[in-house]
């Protein structure tokens, strides 16, 4: 399914697709889908290139390749994600349940829950500038590397505000991998029962080559 700027696609169902729904240099509002059991072979169920689409209350779950990749078009608005339930997605790649990349991203309210990569980011994939990350539940991620519920590259000007990382795991971060930020915080999270799997490893947070990155009020605990 191709879906352009101005499009509407609300309350369908799309199984045993390749890639779900795409847009490329489009923005379409994609609203209470159900979104399960494809197999894009490549890039994500649900891909947005170059795009600020809203993505609203979905159930985007058991894609072979991804739940959902975006890449902002770096306006103001950003692709926004909310309220969606993402989950029991896997990729041989990064980012199992998310792939977001670009600037002005707003991932709030969400369920990203069991997805599992094989290389960063089961949970969540994340890099560009001024992103907002906050009061999702991400739980029971894994990632074959780093940043079990998250991983974050090259990002700047972030905020993650108010979210429950609970119970995910990676052979380093577990909860939160967060590689060359700067100017960002973590500000009242729970980031609790993590697991990470190297010898040497931080189970919770792993901050490196990071600088002014702010934590602020978190509950972080094994």
């Amino acid at each position: 399914n191709y879906a352009g700027s101005g499009n509407f696609l609300a309350f369908s169902e799309i199984r045993y697709a390749g890639r779900a729904i795409e847009a490329n240099n489009s923005s379409p509002y994609i609203l209470g889908n159900y979104i399960h059991d494809n197999a894009p072979n490549g890039n994500s169920s649900v891909y947005l290139y170059y795009s600020h689409s809203i993505v609203k209350k979905n159930i985007i779950e058991n894609n072979s390749d991804r739940g959902l990749y975006g890449y902002s078009d770096g306006t103001s608005s950003g692709i926004q994600i909310l309220e969606n339930i993402i989950r029991n997605n896997s990729t041989s790649s990064s980012g199992a349940g998310i792939y977001l990349s670009g600037s002005y991203n707003s991932v709030i309210n969400n369920i990203i829950r069991n997805n599992s990569s094989s290389s960063y980011g089961g949970g969540m994939y994340l890099s560009g500038y001024y992103n907002s990350i906050m009061n999702n539940i991400i739980d029971s991620n894994v990632a074959g590397s780093y940043g079990g519920g998250i991983y974050a590259y090259s990002s700047s000007y972030y905020e993650y505000t108010g979210n429950r990382i609970i119970e995910n795991s990676a052979k380093d971060a577990g909860g939160i991998y967060i590689y060359y930020a700067s100017s960002s915080s973590l500000e009242s999270n729970s980031i609790t029962g993590n697991q990470c799997t190297a010898s040497s490893c931080g189970s919770a947070i792993t901050l490196q080559s990071s600088q002014n990155v702010s934590l602020i009020r978190n509950n972080i605990a094994l």
